[in-house]
């Protein structure tokens, strides 16, 4: 399986006393932007989904409805196990459980937990140092969604996403 991790693009502050939830929180025109110019990078790259798995918090979503909108993958679902305070040995046997038979999905979400998913995936622990800059993206190979399974592909900083695309 090709697992594809994207953290979601600048999100407004934490402190923003306008949203009574964490979760709430949507992404600024920045961070649309930038994404936009991200997700034109993955365009290019020819890189496809069998299935968008997003966090549901706001942010989050709205990222994956962007990188949803330039690909064939018109589809994102909503998917509670990459909300930021599940652990991600517990997202890791959510998304197993969904992603298996599939070829290529992303993943959407947030820090630390998704650079913890990618370091359960490649060295059997959260030992590495994978932190993801907001609207980062690396891709895995893994047989399986297990421990120590996986093998890193690439990184791409944000900035390298938006070079892609011109």
């Amino acid at each position: 399986m090709e697992l594809y991790i994207l953290r979601h693009a600048i999100a407004e502050d934490r402190g923003a006393s306008v949203y009574s939830h964490d979760s709430l929180r949507p992404l600024t025109e920045k961070g649309i932007e930038r994404m936009n110019r991200g997700a034109r990078g993955m365009a290019r790259l020819g890189i496809t989904f069998d299935l968008i798995m997003s966090s549901p918090y706001v942010r989050a979503r709205q990222t994956a409805d962007i990188v949803a909108a330039l690909g064939p993958t018109s589809c994102v679902e909503l998917f509670p196990p990459l909300a930021a305070a599940i652990s991600a040995f517990e997202a890791i046997t959510e998304i197993s459980l969904r992603a298996e038979g599939l070829n290529s999905v992303l993943l959407v979400g947030h820090e630390p937990q998704l650079s913890q998913i990618g370091s359960i995936l490649l060295a059997g622990d959260t030992v590495l140092d994978l932190r993801l800059k907001k609207g980062g993206m690396f891709k895995l190979t893994c047989e399986n969604l297990y421990p120590g399974s996986a093998t890193l592909d690439w990184w791409l900083m944000p900035k390298h996403l938006r070079q892609l695309a011109g």
